[in-house]
């Protein structure tokens, strides 16, 4: 909020474009923490966390400037609907949480089209292929991992 100048109220009028701008701003990583807020906006596509408001994102100070803080609060949530929506906007389409909204906005993450789709496609890949071994190895019952599997349809399984 702070490197935003926003205000709690007006969280939903920011899109992940205006981080990418505080980044080049303040940032001293520029390139690489543009990349890593565009993994991180597709990773919350991906799992469905629709928890992604402006209080979810952070920044660390390196003695030099600002840095993405370790990602944090992500929630993946059930759903029954296809249609998903992000608090902050992706791209082109606004708040839509689509793989192709997010390639469309790649430019501002200093992405190419290609180098954007090849992030997407081995995101798609590990999320599909890892998320339910991961949930396995934390714990949760096979009951849950069937309930929380919505969250993953947008991953893309391999062939």
């Amino acid at each position: 909020l702070t490197m935003l100048g926003a205000h709690e109220s007006e969280v939903s009028s920011f899109s992940y474009a205006d981080l990418a701008g505080a980044i080049r701003q303040f940032g001293t990583e520029v390139r690489q923490d543009l990349h890593e807020l565009f993994r991180r906006m597709l990773f919350n596509i991906l799992v469905t966390n629709d928890d992604d408001h402006l209080r979810n994102h952070g920044f660390l100070f390196d003695g030099e400037g600002w840095r993405l803080s370790p990602l944090y609060d992500v929630v993946p949530k059930p759903q029954l609907g296809l249609e998903r929506r992000l608090v902050l906007g992706v791209g082109p389409e606004g708040r839509a949480a689509t793989i192709e909204n997010a390639l469309a906005g790649a430019a501002v993450f200093d992405l190419s089209h290609d180098d954007a789709n090849a992030i997407a496609e081995d995101m798609s890949r590990i999320v599909a292929t890892r998320w339910e071994h991961l949930f396995t190895k934390a714990g949760i019952s096979a009951a849950d991992r069937k309930r929380f599997a919505t969250c993953f349809r947008l991953a893309a399984p391999v062939s």
